[in-house]
């Protein structure tokens, strides 16, 4: 029988700072804030999978990074340890009520600590191994499916104005 167990949210979490004078209109990478992305630098921080939820201003966003990036010092990084929980640690992240979190008075506010604190239920590892391939597989698909959107749209953006200003015809359509 599976044993699951009651656990903290405590994965490895850290913060790391730029300078917004280093931020560029375009770079090679994306500076990440806590509403997306906020700028451009030619470094990355991070080159691994990652959950990021917005630290200062915005509670609550939740998401996933699998590419080169630069992390603002308003963004909480989550390293998952075991690469069986990736998914299953987004998905728990994603269901704090992080309302309840802040502790800031001016501004929403959450800290590391309060993440780490949060009790969690962990089903056991066999549980996750199943649960982290079935979302691994959609999130690719998610992935995939979001590439060829930005490709028939860029398609779509260049042909458009030269099928309405006649510079291209499409053979065999009648008006």
């Amino acid at each position: 029988m599976a044993c699951w167990e009651v656990s903290r949210f405590s994965k490895s979490i850290l913060r790391k700072r730029s300078k917004k004078s280093d931020y560029k209109e375009s770079g090679k990478y994306k500076i990440f804030g806590a509403n997306g992305t906020i700028g451009y630098y030619d470094k990355y921080l991070i080159n691994e999978p990652v959950i990021l939820t917005g630290r200062v201003g915005t509670l609550g966003s939740v998401f996933i990074f699998n590419e080169p990036i630069w992390i603002s010092d308003n963004v909480l990084i989550s390293k998952v340890k075991n690469t069986d929980s990736f998914y299953f640690s987004f998905f728990t992240l994603k269901s704090f009520n992080f309302k309840s979190l802040n502790t800031g008075s001016t501004q929403p506010l959450i800290t590391q600590t309060d993440l780490k604190t949060i009790p969690v239920i962990i089903p056991d590892n066999y549980i996750l191994s199943r649960f982290d391939s079935l979302a691994t597989f959609l999130f690719k698909k998610i992935d995939i499916n979001n590439k060829q959107i930005q490709t028939l749209t860029k398609t779509r953006d260049t042909l458009l104005p030269k099928l309405m200003s006649g510079a291209i015809r499409v053979h065999g359509f009648k008006k």
